[in-house]
């Protein structure tokens, strides 16, 4: 087919090609030059999903009301249409065999049909078991409560105001001849309680000040290079601003096979290819450029040790007191520069457990009796805190020592 096409004079004939499976193609197939032009067709945003919803919902009597239906687009980022109509379908089997547990929908009768309800948790149960397809686009994006949203909102700002201007800009811009990367990383991150990865990330990606983007993501496991090319062509061809995210970079070295010499130069090869586009490369790590391995400090190295980069720093007081001012200033605001002080340089985790253990103890403050049991109980619960981090610090210098 290569050569067919090779031996076609320009302009005598049109050739168009389609392909929902862009990283199975022949690189050879694919290379510059091969197709004038490549088109893609982005999957749907909010307004997208939620009309795609109500079609598959219109029979529905309950269960598709304006509300529900916003809140289900805003968590469905990544899903196609295909998607989407399958979510349905498998959402209405969930609210089936919720309230006809002992029949199969086909023995239902239909004036049951009447009082019939598809609730949240008939969404949340299907969405569990419907994936989007996997495209290579990101799908980390995630919409956490205003609480924490407001929690790690400086941090994000500051790597906000860091990252290159072209990436913020509505219009497509060039981003020269040089090559856009930033890289954020955050010390000692682990593998499952990084606030980077957790949430630092997503709410970066699903910012309104990224919204002209399209992100994406180098999928984990071990690297194909055919694969990475494909995602590397699509941040290129891609109409919009684009990031190329790369999770856990320090780490890279050990997706690559033992021996392997030509997949990991291939891989800074397609890094350096985007020299002069409009693609930021980011990059997450739990060690600073300098201590990257030796051939991917280039791709971050910036004029300053830190023009390209941005440590996650620990969360101030003034943070983490707005954080739990909710659930203390009103009944127990002597308590709160207790907490306050006790939480400093805790991990993410521990602030979300901590609250969600004592918002839980102060729903049951009503009179004045009851206060006095219930600020004692959150004494206690902050005692059992401390003890608990004391722990892990004599731990940790144990380990370091």
């Amino acid at each position: 087919m290569l050569g067919q096409m090779d031996s076609i004079k320009r302009g005598e004939i049109l050739i168009i090609a389609a392909t929902n499976r862009l990283e199975s193609l022949d690189p050879a197939l694919t290379r510059p030059g091969r197709f004038d032009r490549s088109v893609e067709f982005f999957h749907p945003k909010d307004e997208g999903r939620k009309a795609i919803l109500e079609i598959h919902t219109a029979q529905w009597k309950r269960g598709r009301e304006s509300k529900a239906l916003d809140e289900i687009a805003k968590q469905t980022e990544g899903y196609t249409g295909a998607d989407l109509e399958q979510l349905c379908r498998q959402t209405f089997l969930c609210a089936i065999r919720r309230q006809f547990p002992n029949q199969g929908s086909e023995k239902v009768d239909t004036s049951e049909f009447e009082k019939f309800d598809v609730l949240m948790e008939d969404w949340n149960s299907a969405m569990n078991m419907i994936k989007p397809q996997d495209t290579g686009k990101s799908n980390i994006s995630k919409a956490f409560s205003p609480e924490v949203s407001k929690l790690i909102s400086g941090i994000r700002n500051e790597i906000l105001a860091k990252l290159p201007p072209f990436i913020m800009q509505e219009e497509l811009s060039s981003a020269g001849s040089g090559l856009a990367s930033f890289l954020i990383w955050e010390s000692g991150a682990s593998e499952t309680r990084s606030m980077l990865h957790s949430f630092i990330i997503p709410s970066l990606i699903g910012s309104t000040e990224l919204k002209h983007t399209t992100t994406f993501r180098l999928e984990e496991g071990p690297i194909k290079i055919s694969a990475f090319k494909a995602l590397v062509g699509k941040a290129r061809g891609c109409t919009q601003n684009a990031i190329l995210y790369l999770p856990r970079i320090d780490k890279i070295g050990d997706r690559f096979s033992d021996g392997d010499t030509d997949t990991p130069r291939l891989f800074l090869e397609q890094l350096e290819s985007l020299r002069g586009e409009s693609v930021l490369i980011l990059g997450s790590s739990s060690r600073p450029v300098a201590e990257l391995p030796e051939e991917l400090r280039p791709i971050f190295n910036g004029v300053s040790a830190t023009s390209r980069s941005y440590k996650v720093r620990p969360l101030e007081k003034t943070e983490i007191r707005e954080f739990f001012v909710e659930i203390l200033e009103e009944k127990f605001p002597v308590m709160l520069d207790r907490v306050v002080d006790l939480t400093e340089n805790s991990n993410i985790y521990d602030l979300l457990d901590l609250k969600g253990e004592m918002g839980q103890v102060c729903e049951t403050s009503k009179d004045s009796e009851v206060k006095d049991a219930v600020a004692t109980t959150l004494n206690s619960i902050l005692d059992t805190f401390a003890d608990n981090q004391l722990h892990h610090r004599t731990q940790r210098n144990n380990m370091y020592s």
